[in-house]
C-alpha cells in the first residue's frame, strides 16, 4: 500500500510532464489515501485535464 507522501509524489509527477496542465497552479495533497486537487483555472475546459491525469 502506497503512503500518502508517495501518492502526492506520483500526482505531482504525471501532473509536472502532462502539457495540457499548468502544474505550478494545482495544489497536490492527500489523506487517507484520497488525493484532492485545488487550484484556479481560467475555465471547466482548463479542468478536464488535470482531472483526467
Amino acid at each position: 500500500m502506497r503512503s500518502d507522501t508517495d501518492l502526492v509524489d506520483n500526482v505531482c509527477n504525471e501532473l509536472f510532464w502532462d502539457r495540457k496542465v499548468d502544474n505550478d497552479a494545482i495544489a497536490v495533497s492527500a489523506e487517507a489515501r484520497t488525493v484532492p486537487l485545488g487550484g484556479i483555472v481560467g475555465s471547466l475546459r482548463k479542468m478536464q485535464p488535470a482531472k483526467k491525469s
